[in-house]
């Protein structure tokens, strides 16, 4: 019995030691993602492309009195449109009519002595410093004297030019001060619209520019209130120094005030611009394919031979609510990965889907 108990145990151990001395099964092969692609086309030539513009006065300037004084009248309001010349302001004068009548009376005692000096000296009845000095107070007093008369007429505050009155910085019957501002005025004839230019288009719209008046058309102004209309501009600048900020370049075209639509100084547009046909513009693709886990913009480029994916740094601008456009980072043929993108990660085995299968997720 005992003998029969033994063997079974050793049976039973047999088969425990069996079956702990079997190999582990293989891991599973890794199983392919189906990722959303888009392959990037090779046709990067130019073509429009609209930038969010200010619309600016081309003639601004900030009015103020040349002399000190109390303010008598104020003849404009803010809004008001004036002609080159018109009397914006005057400052009570009396102070500066009493200077001129004191001015006055010194000079001519100035003149009359110094006549009479020139009478003496001939004769020898003074010396030449005598003469000299009744000179010097002569030449002092006429100078006093246009000074005074001067600074009479800077009581007025007048248009330098057609314009229409912006601001009024100023009530009446207040004392003002030597070059304190008193009104704002902007120009009518022609206006300026500014807007941003992405470096890697700067010298594309450098190559497109000419200066007035024989430039061609190659940017156009719209507006939410004008519809579809386009109104042409004419280039006149890009700034030398970049934005510290966005690292884009100021550009500035002219644009006439138009006669349907009323467009001015502060209000919104957008620049069309027409860029050359040998212009690198970049690639549209979906925001959802702009990863930013590692605190910079990248995006995944599918390896068909790896199978994998690989992250590259991008230089972007957006382009509407869904889309940017891309402008450095990518090459022409690449194939990105458009979705999902957040749960990728280095090594991990891809496969694109084809295009019926990505049709069904749009």
């Amino acid at each position: 019995m005992n003998a029969r108990r033994f063997s079974l145990a050793a049976a039973l151990i047999t088969l425990v030691a069996a079956g702990c001395a079997e190999k582990e099964p293989p891991p599973k092969p890794e199983v392919a993602r189906p990722v959303k692609v888009q392959i990037l086309s090779d046709k990067l030539h130019g073509e429009e492309r609209g930038f969010p513009a200010k619309v600016e006065s081309n003639q601004r300037a900030t009015l103020s009195f040349h002399v000190a004084g109390t303010l008598d009248k104020i003849l404009v309001r803010e809004g008001d449109l004036v002609k080159q010349g018109q009397l914006l302001a005057q400052l009570d004068p009396k102070d500066f009519e009493l200077k001129i009548a004191e001015s006055k009376a010194a000079y001519d005692k100035a003149q009359a002595d110094f006549s009479r000096a020139k009478e003496l000296i001939r004769n020898g009845y003074i010396s030449r410093s005598d003469y000299d000095q009744l000179d010097t107070t002569y030449k002092q007093a006429r100078a006093s004297l246009a000074q005074a008369r001067q600074n009479l007429a800077y009581t007025s505050l007048k248009a330098p030019y057609e314009a229409r009155v912006a601001k009024r910085y100023i009530e009446n019957y207040e004392q003002v001060q030597a070059n304190q501002e008193i009104f704002a005025l902007r120009g009518e004839e022609l206006l300026e619209i500014s807007f941003d230019v992405p470096e890697d288009l700067l010298i594309n719209l450098k190559q497109s520019d000419s200066p007035p008046p024989t430039a061609t058309t190659f940017a156009w102004a719209e507006f939410p209130l004008a519809g579809d209309k386009r109104y042409p501009l004419i280039f006149k600048e890009l700034s030398a120094q970049a934005n510290e900020n966005t690292q884009t370049f100021k550009a500035t075209f002219f644009m006439e005030v138009p006669e349907v639509i009323t467009v001015l100084p502060g209000m919104n547009a957008v620049v069309i611009v027409d860029l050359p046909k040998n212009a690198f513009i970049g690639w549209n693709i979906p925001l959802s394919a702009l990863d930013q886990r590692s605190g910079e913009a990248q995006v995944w480029v599918f390896d068909t031979k790896s199978r994998t994916a690989t992250p590259k740094t991008v230089h972007f601008e957006p382009d509407g609510e869904q889309t940017i456009l891309v402008t450095e980072g990518l090459n022409p043929g690449d194939t990105v990965i458009v979705a999902g993108v957040s749960e990728l990660k280095t090594g991990m085995k891809l496969y694109p889907m084809r295009n019926y299968e990505q049709a069904e997720l749009d």
